[in-house]
């Protein structure tokens, strides 16, 4: 087999491998009527990802340093989330989900996908760009999840509720079935503003921009 046919091969299995391995760590912060793998699941997935990282990083003519240290952070955290996994806090969690999506190298496709010129690859950029934001958010109101009331009594959100709340205030819908208290009032203000003008910015940017138009 050709060594360029054969890294082209070893390139999908380490995406495959970094998107499932993302998956499973969102996952393990859900509730077991919703996710029920093996408690390592995750971590087994994270260190074959890093195997196949490795040896493709080895074979690769130019190597950075933060690709080192993003590997480096995603094998203590395996490490860690294989042990102490109720004792991990979900922004930790979201945040090497974010080092995971920059690993694998999804960050230069998304920018890729910005510079198109086709109006459907810019969308989709951009709703990956949006999922990030609201998995984010949701990471945030989970670390802080008993403060919140639902129909005027205190309750305790699972990661699922953290992530449709997050989905719901990033939509500015509002049912008004959840509401927050305390330092999530702030949180939840800072996620409906910020999706409110960047709504606007990607609405404005499609109709007017040029680079869309034949």
């Amino acid at each position: 087999m050709p060594k360029q046919k054969m890294r082209g091969h070893l390139k999908r299995l380490e995406v495959l491998l970094g998107i499932v391995a993302a998956i499973f760590l969102v996952g393990s912060l859900l509730s077991e009527s919703y996710w029920n793998f093996p408690k390592g699941a995750s971590s087994f997935m994270i260190f074959a990802y890093i195997i196949v990282r490795i040896y493709e990083l080895l074979k690769s003519p130019k190597v950075y340093f933060e690709d080192f240290l993003a590997l480096v952070l995603i094998f203590v955290f395996g490490i860690v989330h294989l042990f102490v996994r109720e004792s991990v806090n979900a922004i930790v969690v979201v945040a090497i989900v974010f080092v995971l999506v920059y690993s694998i190298g999804l960050v230069p496709w998304v920018d890729e996908l910005l510079k198109s010129r086709k109006i459907v690859s810019f969308i989709l950029s951009y709703t990956f760009f949006v999922l990030m934001i609201i998995l984010l958010f949701a990471g945030l109101y989970y670390s802080n999840n008993e403060l919140f009331l639902q129909k005027g009594k205190p309750i305790k959100l699972s990661f699922e509720e953290s992530l449709y709340f997050s989905t719901i205030t990033f939509t500015t819908v509002g049912y008004g079935d959840i509401a927050p208290l305390a330092t999530n009032r702030l949180i939840a203000a800072i996620e409906a503003v910020g999706a409110l003008i960047l709504n606007i910015a990607f609405i404005g940017y499609i109709f007017s921009s040029r680079r869309f138009r034949k």
